[in-house]
């Protein structure tokens, strides 16, 4: 299994940002980034919350201890009947039910997940502001 610093570089390539911007959507400094990028310690437990939060992963994953990066969700596919019946409800609603295929409801459920993170960034990010 990974460590740590390795997952957490795989996740700071992904990312495509500068060290100083990826470490401050989670709180964290640019020397800090820096420290965990190279194996100088490990972020304490909040911080390591955010990370997973904010990189659509299990903390799990972002230890090593798994090689699952969200166990048990995957958005990627449309396997979730819970999901799928949400959405499919929500056109009902707005009595879109018979004109969705399969390719509307993954690309409302991509959607769905972008927001869904976009929002708890920035959650995150204001929370981190007041209690600085």
């Amino acid at each position: 299994m990974a460590t740590f610093k390795e997952r957490f570089n795989q996740l700071f390539t992904e990312a495509n940002k500068p060290q100083r911007d990826f470490g401050e959507q989670f709180g964290a400094s640019n020397d800090q980034v820096y420290n965990w990028r190279h194996g100088r310690g490990e972020p304490d437990s909040e911080t390591m919350k955010r990370i997973a939060t904010i990189c659509g992963v299990s903390i799990d994953y972002l230890i090593g201890h798994t090689d699952e990066r969200q166990p048990g969700t995957n958005f990627k596919t449309i396997n979730n009947p819970t999901v799928l019946n949400f959405v499919k409800m929500i056109a009902s609603e707005l009595q879109l039910n018979n004109n969705l295929s399969e390719k509307d409801c993954q690309e409302i459920l991509e959607d769905l997940t972008e927001y869904s993170r976009f929002k708890l960034q920035q959650k995150i990010k204001n929370h981190h502001v007041n209690h600085s």
